[in-house]
């Protein structure tokens, strides 16, 4: 197995981990940009293997055998210049985010970690993680950051083992498929 960047033919997979990783939220969004007859991972898929915006393969760094991606990790900087400024603008269940987002300015923000079902407890997860604390002491970045379900155990487990700690909290807004009631945890770790 090796730690790679990704690349624009990894999108199928990574719509696959992405939506994984969200719990079905980044569903939510693709189909409401989706265009003509695709599905949400289709859009998803589409929108990951463009050069730029938030979903574009260029954010990821993946794991992976041979040709099969197996694991992702995808986040960006936060800074002033890339937070939204009106939150009208965004579906409901996406402003609990945005608005812990503002509080972690100057992170490197992870959105997305995910592992396939078939290869968990491997730790792979934390591979992918010091991959990217790697990558954001090279930016010279003094912290990581992840919003987490708080209902999301075994993700809260993961986070906090690798040295996260909560330092904000908002509450999940339900909508469509979406599994969770309870709140939305902003974890950092300093690096």
């Amino acid at each position: 197995m090796n730690i790679r960047p990704a690349f624009s033919t990894d999108a199928d997979a990574l719509a696959y981990l992405t939506n994984l990783s969200s719990e079905g939220m980044s569903g939510c969004i693709w189909e409401h940009l989706a265009q003509g007859e695709e599905t949400p991972l289709q859009a998803g898929a589409r929108l990951i293997a463009k050069d730029s915006g938030i979903f574009s393969f260029h954010n990821t760094t993946v794991i992976a055998q041979g040709h099969q991606v197996l694991g992702l990790i995808s986040g960006r900087h936060l800074q002033g210049s890339n937070l939204p400024v009106r939150l009208d603008d965004f579906l409901p269940f996406i402003r609990p985010l945005i608005q812990l987002e503002t509080k972690v300015q100057h992170t490197w923000n992870i959105t997305a970690l995910a592992v396939d079902e078939s290869v968990r407890h491997r730790g792979l997860a934390m591979q992918l993680l010091e991959a990217i604390e790697q990558k954001a002491q090279t930016m010279r970045l003094r912290q990581l950051s992840i919003a987490v379900a708080s209902e999301n155990t075994e993700a809260c487990s993961l986070c906090q083992g690798f040295g996260f700690q909560v330092i904000a909290e908002e509450e999940f807004i339900r909508f469509g498929s979406l599994i969770h009631n309870g709140k939305w945890l902003m974890m950092v770790k300093d690096i």
